[in-house]
């Protein structure tokens, strides 16, 4: 049939205006959820990474520590000790004795008579006595002895003097002859008097 009217009206075109304008929400949706899991994600690792093990303590260099009970101590008692030796010079005694090296003999003369040791030799040695006192030394109140290098007693059998008495000042050589075994070395004289030990025995080296 034909329309009086002529070609009957096209119909609207039906816009896709707000189709386009849903995907592009959509696709913003879509981004800005996108970039919000990345933006997590990245805090996330951000905060793992600067979260110290609490497990792990902080660390300190160890130095040593030194033990003072093995500081070196000095020991003054591994020092040598000079000891003092005897002086035959004494201020108790008031006299100086000064002893001569010993010499043995097998025969010694004695007021004219040649005498003979009763044991095996005789050692002698000459003792001078000088007396630093005001008062006389008389040899006939003086005894004498001999110690071996043992500290034994080795009996003086014969004393001679040139002079008996020994004045304030003077110095007299006296002979001491011992009566000793074979062997028998002499290392000390000793000499006790009233006057110039004052009664103690005084000793001294022998060749000194």
């Amino acid at each position: 049939m034909s329309n009086p009217y002529g070609m009957p009206p096209t119909p609207p075109k039906k816009s896709r205006t707000g189709l386009y304008i849903g995907l592009a929400c959509g696709c913003l949706a879509l981004v800005a959820l996108l970039i919000a899991v990345i933006g997590g994600g990245v805090w996330f690792l951000g905060q793992s990474g600067d979260t110290e093990d609490p497990t792990s303590g902080p660390t300190t260099s160890e130095e040593p520590i030194e033990d003072p009970t093995d500081d070196p101590t000095d020991d003054p008692t591994d020092d040598p000790i000079d000891e003092p030796t005897e002086d035959p010079t004494t201020e108790e005694s008031g006299m100086t004795l000064s002893s001569s090296t010993p010499r043995t003999a097998s025969t010694f003369e004695f007021e004219g008579e040649e005498k003979k040791p009763q044991l095996d030799t005789f050692i002698i040695l000459e003792l001078t006595i000088t007396n630093n006192l005001d008062d006389t030394i008389d040899l006939a109140d003086a005894d004498f002895a001999f110690y071996d290098t043992s500290g034994n007693d080795v009996h003086v059998s014969y004393v001679t003097a040139p002079q008996q008495e020994i004045l304030p000042g003077d110095s007299v050589p006296v002979t001491l002859v011992g009566d000793a075994e074979s062997g028998v070395t002499v290392a000390e004289v000793e000499m006790t008097d009233p006057v110039g030990t004052g009664g103690n025995p005084v000793k001294v080296p022998a060749g000194s």
